[in-house]
């Protein structure tokens, strides 16, 4: 589990980085706290995004055998399964 708190004065976007995430499905659980009868919250547009860097986490010829055990989305992660592109 993965948690982030900010006051978000000025309306601020909140990016937020987890690693070593594993399985096939995500859940995005938000909680707010209302401090005043005229504060107002908003949750809009989420995005949920593949990393685009690969690690190498071992070592192989991937040019001739692509292994895709080698392969993590994290520099201290396990294997994605996944290869890179050409």
């Amino acid at each position: 589990m993965h948690m982030e708190s900010d006051d978000f004065n000025g309306g601020a976007y909140k990016t937020v980085a987890v690693g070593n995430l594993s399985g096939d499905s995500i859940q995005v659980i938000v909680r707010m706290r209302n401090g005043d009868v005229d504060e107002h919250h908003f949750i809009d547009n989420i995005e949920i995004h593949r990393s685009d860097t690969l690690f190498s986490i071992g070592s192989a010829n991937w040019n001739n055998n692509p292994n895709p055990q080698i392969w993590s989305l994290t520099r201290t992660g396990g294997s994605c399964g996944c290869t890179p592109n050409s």
